[in-house]
């Protein structure tokens, strides 16, 4: 495992605290980055990871390829999605972070657990980018790309905030 940077022996720190909605089924550790992160579980009203005292403000939804088609393929969970991308849109900075790239999402790799075709697959993410324009799509080569991306995120903005 990597370390954390510090400056004459004082490690420096991401300037806030991540928080981590305790519904996140697989949250990322924020382990082995230029700051050192403290997080905080905390149930949030959008998305999976914010920032304490901004969480009206930004919140990024974490989602892997298997768990973005499962999700679009099931009526139930698709309206909970698309509420989330209402909340999401009222906010700052809303970020669906996809744990694959976009070729991944229009060509899935064998095993990806929905019925769903990768048009229709297609045709959502299409539709929900006009629909809700405030809200954006990063698509990132796997897991630990998307936990630097949410990271990167959160940064920028808590930068922003100081």
């Amino acid at each position: 495992m990597g370390t954390t940077p510090s400056v004459a022996g004082v490690t420096a720190k991401f300037p806030g605290i991540v928080l981590i909605d305790p519904r996140e089924n697989a949250p990322f550790a924020f382990t082995d980055l230029p700051l050192s992160v403290s997080v905080k579980t905390l149930y949030l009203m959008s998305g999976d990871y914010s920032i304490e005292g901004c969480q009206d403000k930004i919140a990024c939804e974490r989602k892997s390829c298997n768990d973005l088609y499962s999700t679009l393929g099931a009526a139930s969970r698709r309206a909970r999605f698309e509420t989330e991308l209402d909340r999401l849109s009222a906010l700052v900075v809303g970020v669906v972070v996809v744990e694959a790239t976009w070729d991944d999402v229009c060509f899935p790799p064998g095993g990806v657990g929905s019925w769903l075709p990768p048009a229709a697959v297609v045709r959502y993410i299409t539709d929900y980018r006009k629909q809700y324009p405030r809200v954006d799509w990063r698509f990132v080569d796997g897991r630990r790309a998307a936990e630097i991306e949410v990271y990167s995120i959160l940064l920028r903005f808590a930068e922003g905030q100081a």
